[in-house]
């Protein structure tokens, strides 16, 4: 139950004493009553929530209807809320009157104002002087909850002389542990205020504690608190009840009146005020001032009551902001109606973005679901615990464990508080926990396989040794391959540009191709085990497969296998590297074939295109109908080194790097296949939409158009006979040197325009002949030309990325070298590919 409906029910309780009126004609009575009745019923409505002005507006209009005066009307209001005052006083015996109370003062001084307003003609009673009104004044003041119990004392101070003709006011209260009254407020009238500046601070500081001595039992002090009544005393030079009447004579103090500040039970202290000279306070004075001191006493219990209860919420909200934990508060629809600082310092939202927001809106959208099963299941009762991952206003996820209870008032549930605790690094140690649990699971399973398998391992360790030696012998020669390879491809291609023979000129077109393929070969079993951003262009993937079947045409017609091609009229264009994707195609072409000439059934290869241009991607599909591929092993077909041929028979190596060639093109790979019907494998690659011309493949050397020198720095004879034959042909002037130190004496004695310089050499190696050519004429060393046949190698890329020089890769087509040249001659400088 709340306090206003608390309110309501002690004052019904009442009803009957608090609509009694002290009046002696039962007629008239009874008049009065019906006027209270109006009232008390407006003062419900008031405690229920309606506005206090208007309920005092119609109360006071009841007021109109009654043959009574308006101050025996005032009369009988003032008993009302003397009645009510008493009821609430003995209903909070042992606590604060709370909040809501000051709402039935201010709903009495409001309906006595109106009430005095109805006729402003008709005078009051001089009895009564204008005490309603000031004491309605006073009574607001000190009714305000949101001031200290000093202010108050000072308020109880100032009302007292507004309400009475008193030249001086004091108050004291009671000091239990010294067995004292204490000074705790003093207010001047005009008296007072013509005291020298210097005596009355020494009067106060003589009165600022009085002793409760058990002799004084007589005192003028303890005679009002024990006997709970005011006591006056007209002489006190003559009255022997008073404390050091002398000091007070010297201030030109006569008499004085005491008047105790009760609570039910309980002695607060006492108001003691100063008539005028030669003066005294009438009854009536005495019976307002006691009635208001009544209600001081209480107002200024409960304001350091109140004090108190703001000192204890600002050391609980000091305790809540600074706990290590979020704590905070949802009501019973799930908005936010507080949440600590901890809260702002670990989401990085603002504690006031979020009161009345729905806690769903900070909850990842995988987790709401659980997150609000756990909500409900906290609202059904009892104390609840869940693990909760919310995102932070910097986007970052932050898990808790959030620890929630009912929160109740009154009997009523009114939502639920919360304590959430910063759980990401457990759970993050938590999740790696499980990862490594699972990783072990997964070792023990896979060691379980291998020792199942060691047989079998030990029978194709031998074949394994000679992978490794044939692996490392392939990266040894590599770099020595490529050299001859450029031999053969750079002649070829020179007598490309003077055959007229159209047999010949084939017969050139395929040792060139074949001799590249190899270059391609060895290239892509080195990117098995390095990264490589393959050299693309665009390019027609249906040429890919025709060449391709050129290749492997005869062979297959010895083995009876027919190579069907169902290609689209119109080029296929991609983005794409032409020798890579030629390996994909003959990869699976072979493997076909060999599957098909293993198993000796089928004698068919199928090798059809797609042009799907709503998804942008071109489709190509070779199918076979030999044994197919046992399901059990399909899901490995991509792994390195997997092989169901028999030791000696394969690498594995073949779907690997098909696999990692379309990885890199931005495609995909999938096989569908069916034992002993058909396998199937598709590729997608993007397709390519601009319009670019290809350069001419047979566009010939041109000569130089202006009479230059060249020098070729290479410790490979063939190279230096192939670039001296080239350049020739193109009129330059050459020179020749088998390594870096040889070159850098040539350059040393004479100017070049070009120098095509190898990287890897014995003695002084193309890297240091450039950084040597850089420091002593750095002009010349941006006329460099770097060739090389290891274009994969960290080194080799760090090099180029911080010299930014022209590379030509070995072997090299004709037009790369030209288009080298072109470059260097029109200082046209890029960053290697």
């Amino acid at each position: 139950m709340n306090d206003f409906a608390y309110l309501q029910r002690i004052l019904t309780e009442q009803k009957v004493t608090l609509l009694n009126p002290s009046i002696a004609d039962p007629a008239k009575r009874a008049l009065v009553r019906n006027f209270l009745e109006s009232v008390f019923s407006h003062l419900m409505l008031c405690l229920g929530g309606a506005e206090i002005g208007a309920c005092a507006s119609k109360a006071a209009e009841a007021a109109l209807q009654e043959a009574r005066t308006k101050t025996e009307l005032l009369a009988s209001l003032d008993d009302f809320e003397l009645a009510a005052l008493n009821v609430m006083q003995s209903s909070f015996k042992d606590e604060a009157l709370p909040p809501t109370w000051g709402s039935v003062f201010r709903f009495f001084c409001e309906t006595r104002k109106r009430l005095r307003s109805r006729s402003p003609a008709e005078p009051l009673e001089p009895a009564r002087n204008d005490f309603p009104g000031l004491f309605d004044e006073v009574i607001h003041q000190i009714l305000n909850p949101s001031i200290g119990p000093e202010e108050v004392l000072k308020l109880i101070c100032d009302g007292a002389l507004k309400l009475t003709a008193a030249e001086a006011v004091a108050i004291y209260a009671i000091d239990r542990e010294n067995n004292s009254f204490l000074l705790k407020q003093f207010a001047a009238g005009p008296l007072f205020r013509q005291i020298e500046q210097k005596k009355l601070p020494e009067f106060l500081a003589a009165f600022a504690s009085i002793p409760r001595k058990p002799e004084d039992a007589e005192g003028l002090f303890h005679i009002a608190l024990t006997q709970r009544k005011p006591v006056f005393s007209s002489d006190i030079m003559k009255d022997g009840r008073v404390h050091m009447p002398e000091a007070l004579k010297q201030l030109g103090v006569d008499a004085m009146l005491v008047i105790p500040m009760l609570e039910p039970e309980n002695e607060v202290g006492f108001i003691s005020a100063v008539p005028p000279p030669n003066s005294s306070f009438s009854d009536a004075e005495i019976e307002n001032l006691s009635v208001f001191a009544d209600l001081a006493a209480v107002t200024w219990r409960n304001a350091q009551l109140y004090n108190d209860l703001r000192k204890s919420e600002r050391r609980y909200r000091y305790l809540i902001d600074n706990a290590i934990d979020i704590i905070f508060i949802l009501d019973m629809q799930g908005r936010f109606v507080s949440i600590n600082k901890r809260g702002e310092q670990l989401t990085g939202h603002k504690a006031e973005g979020w009161i009345g927001r729905h806690f769903s809106e900070l909850i990842s959208a995988d987790d709401l679901s659980e997150v609000l099963q756990g909500w409900s299941r906290g609202t059904a009762g009892g104390a609840n615990v869940m693990p909760v991952r919310i995102q932070t206003a910097r986007g970052e996820d932050l898990y808790l464990k959030v620890n929630s209870s009912l929160l109740e008032e009154d009997g009523e549930i009114k939502g639920q508080m919360c304590i959430a605790r910063d759980a990401t690094e457990e759970t993050k140690r938590e999740a790696e926990f499980k990862r490594l649990h699972e990783s072990v699971v997964e070792a023990n399973h896979k060691l379980e396989e291998s020792m199942a398998k060691l047989k079998s391992a030990q029978a194709k360790l031998v074949q394994t040794e000679k992978l490794s030696a044939m692996g490392e012998l392939i990266s040894g020669i590599a770099h020595e391959l490529n050299n001859p390879l450029t031999g053969i491809m750079g002649y070829t291609q020179l007598l490309l540009e003077t055959a007229e023979n159209d047999k010949y000129r084939q017969d050139l077109e395929k040792i060139n191709t074949a001799a590249y393929r190899c270059k391609q070969i060895i290239q892509n079993l080195l990117r098995f085990s390095r990264s490589h951003k393959p050299q693309k262009q665009r390019i027609d993937i249906q040429a890919v497969i025709k060449s391709v079947a050129e290749l492997k045409r005869y062979q297959l017609q010895l083995d009876g296998i027919k190579l069907n091609l169902q290609l689209q009229e119109n080029g296929l264009y991609i983005i794409g590297d032409h020798y890579q994707l030629q390996q994909v195609i003959l990869n699976l072409i072979n493997n076909a074939h060999q599957a098909i000439h293993t198993a000796k059934s089928g004698g068919a290869i199928d090798v059809r295109t797609v042009c799907d241009e709503a998804s942008g991607r071109a489709r190509v599909f070779v199918s076979d109908d030999g044994p197919g591929i046992p399901q059990e092993v399909l899901p490995r077909i991509f792994d390195p080194f997997f092989t169901t041929k028999e030791p000696g028979a394969g690498t594995g190596l073949g779907l690997s790097v098909v696999y990692g060639i379309i990885q890199e093109h931005g495609g995909q790979i999938t096989t569908e296949s069916v034992p002993h019907k058909h396998t199937t494998f598709s590729l997608e690659l993007p397709l390519d939409g601009s319009s670019t011309s290809d350069k001419g493949a047979d566009e010939k050397i041109k000569p130089s158009s202006k009479s230059s020198s060249v020098l070729v720095v290479d410790d490979e004879e063939v190279i230096l006979d192939l670039l001296t034959d080239i350049f020739s042909q193109m009129d330059y002037s050459v020179e020749r040197a088998h390594n870096g130190a040889e070159a850098l004496e040539k350059v040393r004695k004479k100017p070049f325009d070009i120098i095509i310089c190898d990287l890897k050499m014995p003695g002084m190696d193309g890297k240091t002949f450039f950084q040597k050519v850089t420091k002593s004429n750095p002009g010349l060393a941006q006329k460099i030309i770097f060739s090389t046949g290891d274009t994969l190698s960290e080194d080799f890329r760090a090099f180029c990325a911080e010299t930014r020089r022209i590379v030509v890769e070995k072997p090299f087509f004709l037009d790369d070298l030209k288009n080298a040249i072109e470059a260097v001659e029109e200082n046209q400088f890029r960053p290697p590919e």
